[in-house]
């Protein structure tokens, strides 16, 4: 809301002081930059709310793109969508659950069939090299 009133006042400022009449030319060119000052400052203020992004703390981002590859971690970044992109990679203990039975069962040697149930808990290290690793 602050980002976009600050464009509007430098936005009337700048041009709207034009058209009052009876103002002297360094009142008008006072008006005029200070205005553009506030719109510049605005402007800048919408790009950074819009396109500013910070992770999560148990997740990380992989920003590819203009600039190279970026590993973000508890700070945020920039990150425009035209020229960038972020992965998400979750930092968390993830479990995964295997079960082979019935038709799916596995064949030993013998010609028997074995029933398998297995669970597994991964969990990315979260140093940079293992974080790039997983974001592939």
């Amino acid at each position: 809301m602050l980002p976009r009133l600050l464009l509007l006042i430098g936005l009337l400022l700048s041009i709207g002081s034009w058209f009052i009449p009876g103002l002297p030319q360094i009142v008008h060119l006072t008006l005029s930059a200070f205005g553009s000052c506030l719109f510049f400052v605005g402007a800048s203020a919408c790009l950074v709310t819009k396109y500013y992004r910070i992770p999560t703390p148990n997740m990380v981002f992989v920003r590819t793109g203009a600039g190279g590859v970026h590993v973000i971690r508890g700070t945020g970044m920039i990150v425009f969508p035209t020229i960038h992109k972020i992965t998400e990679v979750s930092l968390e203990l993830t479990q995964i659950k295997i079960s082979r039975s019935d038709s799916n069962s596995l064949p030993t040697r013998d010609g028997q069939r074995v029933g398998f149930l297995g669970e597994v808990n991964i969990r990315v290290e979260p140093n940079p090299d293992s974080i790039l690793l997983v974001a592939q």
